[in-house]
């Protein structure tokens, strides 16, 4: 039964909130990490009522816009504007923007995250490493169809004070389609000119 009384939804609700301000203020960027830490912290078994992701999603966007206002839309700004610049760096990779920074959910602690696509990781590679960009090997977890996951080949490596990370979808991988892992749908991938559209009048380009 829930604790103290409280309804299953008040107990979801109550989970999302502080969730959404361990993400937007702590800088915990799981989903999933930061519904257990919130969980806990409330003295309820990490796996009761949890909310869903989107939940979640829709909790970091109503604190943002509640208590960070203008400064997170500052910041929102400041790391799409770095995605531009990236985005034109690799336009040989058709890089396409996903994740917060897309979403509008971004923290200052944020990654921002492209997909690219090549023949090769080592294409990528090269390319960085030509440019005295030395990155760190990585990979990342994406969902595809059937609700599998598959680990692809990322970089990930600084631009200012961000950084940037690089999922790549090489020939192996050419007809992929990852999901959302916000709510398992196809997920939302932007190309430059769709990034640029989302830039606030201020800073808007041209």
């Amino acid at each position: 039964m829930p604790q103290s009384g409280k309804s299953f939804q008040n107990l979801r609700a109550e989970i999302a909130q502080l969730a959404a301000r361990l993400i937007a203020v702590d800088g915990i960027s799981d989903y999933r990490a930061a519904k257990r830490k919130a969980a806990l912290q409330l003295g309820v078994k990490p796996d009761r009522f949890m909310p869903t992701n989107e939940e979640i999603e829709q909790a970091v966007s109503d604190y943002q816009r509640l208590f960070q206002g203008d400064r997170q839309r500052e910041v929102l700004d400041e790391l799409r504007c770095q995605a531009i610049e990236a985005m034109k760096f690799l336009g040989p990779f058709r890089p396409q923007l996903v994740g917060p920074v897309l979403a509008g959910t971004a923290t200052r602690f944020s990654e921002i995250i492209l997909h690219v696509r090549c023949n090769t990781p080592e294409e990528i590679a090269t390319f960085l490493e030509d440019r005295n960009i030395s990155p760190a090997h990585v990979s990342r977890n994406v969902k595809v169809r059937n609700n599998t996951t598959v680990e692809l080949p990322a970089f990930r490596f600084l631009a200012g004070d961000s950084a940037v990370v690089l999922v790549v979808f090489d020939e192996r991988h050419r007809t992929l389609h990852p999901l959302s892992p916000i709510d398992g749908k196809p997920m939302h991938r932007a190309r430059l000119d769709e990034v640029e559209a989302l830039l606030s009048p201020d800073n808007a380009p041209g």
